[in-house]
This record gives C-alpha cells, sequence and structure tokens, in this order.
C-alpha cells in the first residue's frame, strides 16, 4: 500500500482575486500561501474546451494534459513553484469537469443540458 504525504495546510482555495490581493491560494480562514499556487488542471481543459483555438488556452491544456496516474486519474495540477512540481491530488471534482470538458469537444461543443430543455439531457448526434 502506498502511503501519501500530506501537509499543512490541507486545503486551499483558489481565487482570481480575495483579500483584496489577485491569484491567490487563501485557507478557510483567508490566510493567504502563495508558494502553493499552481496551474488547475481542471482549469486548463475547460478553457481549452471553451476556446480550442486560443492559443493560450491550449498552452496551458499542454502543460498539464500528461500529469496523471494511469490508475487513479487526473492530478490537480502545476505549482508554480517548480520545486514543488506536480500537485498529485487525484480527486472526483478535477476527474469529472475534465470529462465534462471532453463531452463537450466530442459533442462539437454543445452542452450536454440545454437551457431550454427543462433540465433533460439533450441526445447526442
Amino acid at each position: 500500500m502506498k502511503i501519501l504525504a500530506y501537509r499543512v495546510p490541507y486545503f486551499l482555495y483558489y481565487s482570481i482575486y480575495a483579500n483584496d490581493e489577485p491569484w491567490q491560494a487563501v485557507n478557510t480562514r483567508g490566510k493567504a500561501y502563495p508558494q502553493f499556487r499552481f496551474l488547475s488542471t481542471k482549469a486548463a481543459f475547460s478553457w481549452y474546451a471553451l476556446m480550442p483555438n486560443d492559443s493560450y488556452a491550449k498552452k496551458l491544456r499542454d502543460s498539464v494534459q500528461n500529469l496523471t496516474d494511469e490508475k487513479r486519474g487526473y492530478f490537480s495540477g502545476l505549482y508554480e513553484n517548480r520545486k514543488i512540481g506536480v500537485n498529485k491530488s487525484v480527486d472526483v471534482n478535477t476527474n469529472a469537469i475534465i470529462l465534462e470538458s471532453l463531452l463537450y469537444q466530442a459533442r462539437g461543443r454543445r452542452p450536454l443540458v440545454d437551457k431550454n430543455s427543462g433540465g433533460r439531457i439533450q441526445e447526442g448526434e
């Protein structure tokens, strides 16, 4: 059995803007941890799904597309601080968002549920 090493803080919110500062990583009490900012795998896949012709979105996705454990799924992301490396957390939220982004692309960039469908799932083509 593989033991994973965890460290304080155990959970951070990653925000575009928090505590009057841009691009923050903060704990539940608002304490900043700038050393743990990272490129989110799910965000990179999502932006690329929404903007496939944008070179920056492609660069982000390309940076994280191989951050995987073949038995567990995608890792959460890549730390800005290269000494820390990869955020090796594997969670259902990250992997579900990545799968949704891939489904969105496979369906020709059509959402699974259309706002005019009354919440019904739309059939594929």
